[in-house]
């Protein structure tokens, strides 16, 4: 079923978090209210890159690998561009192809997350593409 998301699904998820200026590194995203352990609590398109965004924009993008050894790589469009890296992230993403057959990132907590707290996420975790 070809489902898009509403204006009510991007309130909602806008109403949760908010991108401002970290102490850990330029902008972060916050939680503005409390997250549950284990919830995916923002999902988010990924745009896939051509050839000259990958050289562009290297340093924001995110790889897989098909069985055949082909690269694609792909740029998060909302606020995992703005996850910080932590050796105790609160944060683990999840990298899929959704119902309609785009690559999207899950945003799931590692644990509880507090309102005012920063979202943050282990660089060097291997990202999972499901």
């Amino acid at each position: 079923m070809l489902r898009y998301l509403t204006i009510t699904d991007l309130i909602t998820v806008y109403k949760m978090l908010e991108i401002r200026k970290s102490h850990i590194h330029g902008k972060g995203v916050f939680s503005t209210q409390e997250i549950k352990e284990n919830e995916i609590f923002n999902t988010t398109i990924l745009h896939e890159l051509n050839d000259s965004d990958k050289l562009f924009l290297s340093e924001y993008h995110y790889a897989k690998y098909d069985s055949n050894d082909i690269q694609n790589r792909f740029i998060a469009l909302g606020p995992p561009t703005y996850y910080n890296h932590s050796e105790q992230p609160n944060t683990t993403i999840n990298i899929k192809k959704d119902d309609n057959n785009f690559y999207v990132i899950e945003s799931i907590s590692l644990r509880s997350i507090k309102p005012e707290e920063e979202i943050t996420i282990k660089y060097s975790e291997e990202v999972k593409f499901n």
